[in-house]
């Protein structure tokens, strides 16, 4: 969270981004076969409070977690952010954050009524 400036993986994401997100959506994605397959199955992706808005650290603690519309991943890798804007590390990490959030409640909405 503290890079002053973005790096990029070898794929073109911004490593927060790839480290703190996308390894377990690719994760998740991977597994949903086994998982739609289960008894109980159950998918855990460990957050942060920091990208929840609730949280004082994700409230009080700038900046706040906001990935607006996706703005920087609609052109494919080499955003620096995912809202689209300019980097600044503390909110990659919580954006990531917030995103792993959002890939929990739609696996919950896709998924809860058939397990």
């Amino acid at each position: 969270p503290t890079d002053p400036k973005p790096r990029f993986t070898d794929d073109g994401y911004e490593m927060s981004l790839q480290v703190n997100h996308l390894g377990h959506f690719l994760l998740v994605q991977l597994l949903l076969p086994a998982v739609k397959k289960a008894k109980e199955a159950r998918v855990c992706i460990v957050g942060s409070v920091t990208g929840n808005k609730n949280t004082v650290a994700g409230s009080l603690v700038k900046p706040v977690a906001d990935v607006g519309q996706l703005e920087g991943l609609k052109g494919g890798p080499g955003a620096e952010m995912v809202d689209g804007a300019k980097f600044y590390g503390a909110k990659a990490y919580k954006d990531a954050k917030a995103l792993n959030m959002m890939t929990v409640l739609e696996l919950h909405r896709r998924l809860h009524d058939s397990s």
